[in-house]
């Protein structure tokens, strides 16, 4: 009899200490998820910053030679991602589109009417007979 209680013993205890295992791997799991999850938000966040960044960018540029004087031209750069991440940027009519390529997150700003295209890497902008001419 007293061989019996003492494997009945063993036994729960066993059983007790896989289900205290399963709970902590489960908890484990619940936390790498999580922690995962937040990253991954984390990033959505920081590209979108950086589309908003480019694109204000691209705004102030354009404002800049809209409101100088005759003759204004500079040069500068656009970056060929934002973060890891490809993106398109694209002028149409008054507005500046920046669009990533991994999913359909678009930025928009608006801009005075500009002539020419917007390209990554360096751009230049010049005002000429009051037109602004970008990459022209």
């Amino acid at each position: 009899m007293l061989k019996k209680t003492k494997l009945k013993k063993e036994g729960q205890v066993a059983f007790e200490f896989l289900i205290l295992v399963s709970f902590l791997f489960i908890m484990f799991t619940l936390f790498v998820y999580a922690i995962s999850a937040n990253m991954s938000r984390q990033n959505d966040v920081e590209e979108y910053l950086g589309m908003k960044d480019y694109a204000f960018t691209v705004q102030q540029e354009i404002r800049n030679a809209a409101f100088s004087l005759e003759g204004y031209q500079r040069t500068f750069h656009i970056p060929e991602k934002i973060g890891q991440e490809n993106y398109s940027i694209n002028i149409t009519g008054d507005e500046v589109y920046l669009e990533l390529e991994t999913y359909a997150n678009t930025y928009t700003v608006y801009i005075p009417r500009v002539n020419g295209t917007i390209q990554k890497g360096w751009n230049t902008i010049r005002k000429e007979n009051g037109s602004i001419y970008l990459n022209i």
